[in-house]
């Protein structure tokens, strides 16, 4: 598998890492109202693991059967999700109720939605081998139950924040385009790129007061999107070793990022500037990933740590 991995996606990935972890110090620090670097950050940086999420689901699916998917995905999502709710739990105990009452988890939700993503998506191959039946138009019609559900579901209510309802459905559309990513291959050539990126300027600055609708969010998600990858997949090299690195460790850098963003935002001096706070806030950021990558790599020389925090089994 090794030598079959894709680097571009691991360097696409890593720098999706540094939007997140960026975002966050903007989002904890009570910084990212009003805030340009933010709101561009918020519009790039999931769309893009779950693209690519989705993307590699193939391996997962196609080499599993579908009890035997859910059972490895327990561990490789939900297992690190619990072990960290744990630790957290054991570090302030309001934790064990505001983990499960709130939709977003403490920043965690993100293991869950994509072990409902991989669930689902193992249901539809199963159906559409069942009966015969195009995978894309079974995914067509669960997505629009999934919709239906959404409308029904109340934003603020238990069901929505227990099991992510709102996230899942947003995320979704973008999961299965990777999955479905062979069929966008003529989409995805530079030459698009500038259409891309002025698609996704037009919208995030004309409707920027109101990205946060669902619908307007997700378009601006969309064309991002396609512009990375545009950009990306044919001729991006600037850093791609570091991004690559980066890619490679995301899972670690994302369980173990807020360990060491939550202090520092005790103690770290608050930039007024917003222009200088962007490259300060960069460098911040950068410097997070760092130390948790190296964090990690000692954290995974034990077989059961790495079992224990981020679902990897070592024979």
């Amino acid at each position: 598998m090794e030598k079959k991995r894709n680097i571009t996606y691991d360097y696409l990935r890593g720098f999706a890492m540094l939007f997140i972890v960026f975002g966050h110090l903007y989002f904890y620090s009570n910084r990212s109202e009003g805030s340009l670097a933010f709101n561009v950050c918020d519009t790039i940086e999931l769309p893009v693991f779950m693209y690519i999420s989705g993307l590699l689901a193939h391996v997962s699916v196609d080499r599993y059967g579908f009890r035997k998917l859910i059972w490895t995905k327990v561990i490789r999502l939900l297992f690190p999700l619990l072990s960290f709710y744990v630790i957290w739990g054991l570090w302030d105990s309001s934790y064990w109720s505001q983990f499960w009452l709130k939709e977003h988890k403490n920043g965690y939700w993100f293991m869950l939605v994509l072990f409902e993503l991989m669930v689902t998506l193992s249901f539809v191959k199963k159906c559409s081998t069942q009966f015969k039946i195009k995978s894309i138009y079974v995914n067509t019609a669960v997505y629009a139950i999934a919709s239906l559900a959404f409308v029904m579901i109340p934003k603020d209510g238990l069901v929505n924040h227990l099991l992510c309802v709102k996230l899942y459905w947003h995320f979704y559309p973008f999961f299965m385009m990777g999955y479905y990513s062979y069929r966008l291959d003529r989409f995805l050539q530079l030459k698009y790129a500038p259409l891309y990126l002025f698609l996704y300027l037009l919208v995030f600055f004309y409707f920027q007061n109101s990205l946060w609708k669902v619908g307007l969010n997700m378009v601006c998600n969309l064309f991002s999107l396609l512009f990375l990858l545009s950009v990306f997949s044919t001729s991006f090299k600037p850093l791609k070793s570091v991004f690559a690195t980066v890619g490679v460790n995301s899972l670690q850098v994302y369980m173990l990022h807020f360990f060491l963003v939550f202090p520092l935002l005790t103690v770290l001096p608050v930039v007024e500037n917003r222009w200088l706070e962007f490259p300060y806030y960069v460098a911040v950021a950068s410097a997070i990933i760092f130390v948790t990558i190296c964090i990690s790599k000692l954290l995974m020389k034990s077989s059961w740590l790495a079992m224990f925090l981020f679902g990897v089994r070592r024979k």
